[in-house]
Order: C-alpha cells, then structure tokens, then sequence
C-alpha cells in the first residue's frame, strides 16, 4: 500500500471513529440539549425563600406590606385584594402552584412522567384536608385547596358530602379509589401517599435512560423519609407495631423494613430515632428526641440531597428536582413567616419552622 493509501485509511479510521463516539454519545446530548431551555427558566424564576437572612429580614419588619412586596418581587402574583393573613395563604398555594406547574410545562418530555407523578402529592395532600376537615368539622372554600390533576368536582363532591364515608366514595373512579376504604384517619392518609410512591416508581421506567437511576434515587429517599416519619408519628400515639408498619409507603433507599420494625418495636421515640445510627439520617436526627424536630430535620435533609443532586446533574433533570422541592419548602416558609407577622412573633419564634437551603 502506497503512502497516499494509508494515509486515507488513516483518515478514514478517524472518521469511522468519530462518528462511533457521536452516535455513542447522541442520546446523552440530546437530553442536555432538551434540557438547556427549562433549566435557564428555573435558574431565571429561582427560589427566593429559603435563604435563612432574607427569610429572617421578612419576619423581623413585622410589616406585611413588605412581605406583600417581597412576594411580588418572589415571583407571586398577589392582587391588592389579598393582603390578609388568610388571603395570602391562599394566594402563596395557588402562585407557588402555578410556578410549578409552567415548569413541569417546559421539562422535555423524557422527563415528564415522573414530574407528573410528583405533583399528584398535591392532589392527595388536597383530599387529606378535606378529609380531615370533615373531620374537625371545619369548612374549607374551594379555592383553599389547590389541585394538580384531579378534577375539581371531586374536591368539591367531597366537601359537599354529608359524612367522611361519603366523602371518601367521591375518589372512587379516581387514581386514588383503592384509599377509600381505608377507615381511620392515618391507615387512609398513608395509602394515599402509596399511591402517589408506586406511581413515582412506575414513571421512572417511562423516562429518558439517562435520567431514570437519579430519579429512582432520589424517590428512593422520599420514601425514606416518608417512612420515618410515618413510624415516629405512630409511635407517638401509641400504636401497636404492627399498626406501625402497616403504614409503610413503599420501599424506600436505605431504611429497609426491618430498620422500621426496630423503630416501631423501640421502647421510646429517643431509641427509635437511634435506631437510625449507619444510615445517611444519622447526622441529620442526632441528639434529637423529639418527632417534630425529627420531622423537620429530614425535610433538611430532603432539601440537602435535591440542592446535590441539582448540581451532580446539572446538566439534565438535576435542577429541575431541586426546583420541586425547594419550591414546597418555599411556600411552607412562607406561610409560616405569614403566620409569624400576622401574630407579631419574633424570628427566634418561627426559625425552627423554616427549611432552609444549606451547603451541600
């Protein structure tokens, strides 16, 4: 073979193998390329609230003309008719909402199904309240109970029932009819929230390849903590363990059934908690013995894990798990601050409600 011939063969060699790696790597590009528009739009809308100086800053003006216009500047359309304390508790849920839901707009559909599933935890949350105000015998305004995908009428089928028992026979025909049966309060709001985790886990086989492990990861966690805090809370009722257990929401990354059982067989809440020692909760839970604090200290942690997970994936779905999150932790900060003024409290009062972005 001549010189020329070679080199050709050279040069045709190093074609043939750049176009094996484009094609090896055509997927992953398209994905950060599908991606590039709604990380821009979440990066430009942000999280305002859940820096701990600014959220301090609002809560120490004590003026609720400038949390309006902190609101305002956040992201959240208040009218000039929904200044007051219940007003701007509605109008927080509803804004914060449909900042979420243009955002679940713009995600490229390999990621969809999953933020799909996701939102579905506001429509159980929805039918928890109606339920739970049946209960109390509290009545709700429909526009006290925002929604995702769940038809309106339900809600309001619900709220029109004349006992609980009615009330939860609206969800039949609805993804959450297989709740309805459930007869006491807990055993009904945890098969609600399995619900939502079993379709959470289903979505992940329907996203991009590339995306699907960091998203059954972090689902993984949720479950987790959903858990935990499903075991603590019974605990400290007084269930029996096996009453515990059955509240289980799914399997989850770490905490597997037997730590649970543990949990729920512990002596007290302060053993429970320790029986959480090895798993990556440890650190966030220590020297805690409380369920509130416990609770709260793992919605730190959630928070934490997304805010990692934004950047370890920064080019794909990563961003847009830590925008779902820190946006509910967003407005729960933002009701309590709204709380906090409206009662005159002192930001030493209400920091131990705030979830707060911390450094990863």
């Amino acid at each position: 073979m001549d010189i020329a011939g070679l080199a050709l063969l050279i040069v045709a060699g190093a074609v043939l193998i750049v176009i094996i790696f484009f094609f090896a790597y055509f997927n992953t590009l398209m994905l950060i390329a599908s991606f590039t528009y709604p990380n821009a739009k979440m990066k430009a809308t942000g999280i305002q609230f859940i820096q701990a100086e600014r959220l301090k800053k609002l809560v120490e003006s004590g003026t609720r003309e400038e949390f309006v216009e902190a609101l305002r500047a956040g992201g959240y359309a208040i009218s000039s008719g929904e200044t007051d304390v219940d007003a701007l508790e509605s109008a927080v849920e509803r804004e914060g909402m449909e900042i979420m839901k243009s955002t679940l707009f713009s995600l490229p559909k390999g990621a969809k199904p999953f933020f799909e599933a996701y939102m579905m935890r506001y429509d159980a949350e929805a039918i928890k309240r109606v339920i739970r105000a049946k209960i109390s015998g509290r009545k709700l305004s429909p526009a006290e109970i925002p929604v995702h995908s769940l038809d309106r009428r339900i809600i309001e089928e619900m709220m029109d029932a004349g006992s609980v028992e009615d009330a939860k026979n609206a969800l039949h025909g609805t993804i959450f009819s297989g709740a309805a049966n459930e007869q006491d309060g807990l055993s009904f709001e945890s098969a609600l929230d399995r619900i939502v985790f079993q379709r959470m886990q289903d979505a992940v086989s329907s996203v991009d390849g590339d995306i699907a492990k960091k998203i059954s990861v972090f689902v993984g966690v949720m479950i987790d903590v959903t858990n935990i805090k499903a075991v603590l809370r019974a605990k400290s009722m007084g269930l029996k363990a096996d009453e515990i257990l059955s509240l289980r929401v799914g399997e989850g990354r770490e905490v597997a059934e037997w730590r649970l059982k543990n949990m729920a067989e512990a002596q007290d809440i302060i053993s429970a908690i320790s029986e959480l020692s090895g798993t990556q909760y440890s650190d966030s839970v220590r020297g805690l013995s409380t369920v509130e604090d416990v609770e709260r200290a793992l919605d730190q942690h959630l928070l934490k894990r997304a805010s990692q997970l934004g950047m370890e994936a920064s080019l794909d779905v990563g961003p847009a798990i830590h925008f779902f999150v820190a946006k509910e932790m967003e407005m729960r900060n933002l009701r309590a601050i709204n709380l906090a003024i409206e009662n005159k409290m002192s930001w030493d009062e209400v920091e131990g409600l705030m979830i707060t972005e911390v450094a990863a």
